[in-house]
């Protein structure tokens, strides 16, 4: 019975402190500019991963080459890490793309 506390207690810890970290919701994402209508997704890798996401690295912008690195993802959508300026970018943000269809939904807080 003592075997099944601990590991509730283990679980719920764990859940807690992913849950902690946070993943911001896409409506608090702030708009960007100079976005392509579409990124070029790089990397698919099914048997790495079960969140589609994780297989999507880097991204690429078709218009100059430019490659964008996951830093974090859930559900299906990335945040990757751009330089300060690009797309309107400040240096505490990341881009939001979804990475099925590899549109920008926004930035959203590092």
């Amino acid at each position: 019975m003592s075997r099944i506390f601990v590991m509730t207690g283990a679980v719920l810890s764990l859940v807690s402190g992913c849950a902690a970290t946070g993943f911001p919701a896409d409506t608090d994402a702030r708009a960007a500019s100079g976005l392509p209508v579409r990124f070029v997704i790089q990397g698919s890798q099914p048997d790495v991963a079960e969140d589609p996401a994780t297989r999507r690295n880097p991204v690429i912008d078709p218009a100059d080459g430019a490659q964008l690195t996951l830093l974090r993802s859930d559900r299906g959508r990335g945040d990757y890490e751009v330089t300060a300026g690009r797309y309107g970018a400040r240096s505490d943000e990341l881009l939001r793309i979804d990475c099925a269809s590899g549109t920008a939904i926004g930035f959203v807080p590092r």
